[in-house]
């Protein structure tokens, strides 16, 4: 967890710096609006803010405004956010002099470009994402020719082939998904990874059902 926030400090203190100098060198308060795609229950956004706060504050003191909106993007199916509810921030927004606009969370862009108003998809942006193209889900990550990217990429067979290591009397692998669109893509990339599990071992996934489903199945697991 440490090494996992040094990391992204270090890639947000990069990004920050790029993205307001495209502010032309404004003064005064600065206004920043970071879009979260999930709701604010997520453990990782509480890091993320933590540190967007941490170098903000470095570089300008207490002279900044920080905006924060989740859109609970994963309630809908993909390309399906209603027109009625972005609008909502559109309205918020319009008249507020934001120089940098953040976006979080998985195909975002995306959103933005199919409801935000000229004024969110004109402004210096950094997007947070991660890479699925290794299993052929595609996100968009630019919103406009001032946006800094930045992609992770999900190693799952290294996940994987540690936990083995550590428990070399392995027999069998349980590995439960989640239903949310996060949840499977991840799903999708372990199942991809597994494939490279010693064919010794059981292999089973759990998808798709309920949570009471799932305890009957894991109550007599190691």
């Amino acid at each position: 967890m440490r090494y996992t926030r040094k990391i992204l400090l270090l890639f947000l203190i990069f990004f920050l710096a790029i993205s307001f100098t495209f502010s032309e060198g404004a003064e005064g308060e600065k206004n920043i609006l970071i879009l979260y795609s999930f709701n604010p229950s997520r453990p990782a956004y509480h890091i993320i803010t933590d540190g967007i706060r941490n170098q903000l504050t470095d570089a300008f003191g207490d002279a900044y405004n920080l905006h924060m909106e989740y859109l609970e993007t994963d309630r809908y199916p993909k390309n399906e956010y209603p027109d009625e509810r972005f609008e909502l921030y559109n309205e918020k927004y319009r008249e507020l002099n934001l120089d940098l606009l953040i976006c979080v969370g998985i195909d975002l862009v995306t959103t933005i470009r199919n409801h935000g108003n000229d004024h969110l998809k004109n402004l210096p942006t950094v997007t947070i994402d991660y890479d699925f193209s290794e299993i052929g889900y595609q996100i968009e990550t630019t919103l406009n020719d001032k946006t800094a990217e930045i992609q992770f990429k999900v190693n799952a067979w290294k996940s994987i082939s540690t936990a083995l290591s550590i428990f070399p009397a392995t027999r069998s692998v349980y590995f439960i998904c989640g239903i949310s669109i996060p949840d499977r893509l991840m799903c999708a990339l372990t199942m991809k990874a597994a494939k490279n599990i010693d064919p010794g071992l059981e292999v089973n996934f759990l998808e798709n059902i309920s949570m009471d489903e799932v305890l009957k199945n894991v109550r007599h697991l190691p």
